[in-house]
This record gives C-alpha cells, structure tokens and sequence, in this order.
C-alpha cells in the first residue's frame, strides 16, 4: 500500500480532475510550495500513478549580425562585389 502525503493527494487530485496539466497550472492552483509540487510529482511518476510528457518549441530570431546582413549584405557577398569591382 502507498503512503500518500496531503500533497501527494492534492496533485494527484488535481491531475485526476484537469487529464493532462502543465507543470506552471500546478504552481498556479495549488497553493503549494513548488519544491512540494516536484517531490510529488517524481513520486507518483516513481509509482507509475502519473506519466509525464515533455513537449519543447524553439523559436528563432535574426540576430543583430543577421539584421545588419538583410541591410548591408553578408560577408561573402561583399567579398564576391570587392572581387567583381577590383
């Protein structure tokens, strides 16, 4: 039988009602400490009574060199336009 802490209930719960939660839901509605949240978590994950999935997005952005090749051109192109003028 699992001991289960008034935590452990609580995130348990809350994932039972919700399906599928986000770990920042979790800090939001549960008035718990966030360390209480994570111990809980990897317990019940430990005793296979939850699952978790981690989904990533990337995102990517021009830099200041990127911005100032879409102005001024990149370095190969200007070497390419120096050897075509000399």
């Amino acid at each position: 039988m699992l001991k289960f802490t008034n935590i452990d209930k609580e995130v348990y719960n809350y994932i039972h009602e919700n399906k599928v939660v986000e770990f920042d839901t979790l800090i939001n509605n549960l008035n718990l400490d966030v360390d209480s949240i994570r111990r809980s978590l990897e317990f019940l994950k430990s005793e296979n009574i939850i699952s978790e999935s981690v989904n990533s997005k990337n995102s990517y952005m021009l830099s200041d060199v990127g911005k100032k090749a879409l102005t001024d051109g990149t370095i190969e192109s200007k070497f390419c336009n120096f050897l075509e003028n000399n």
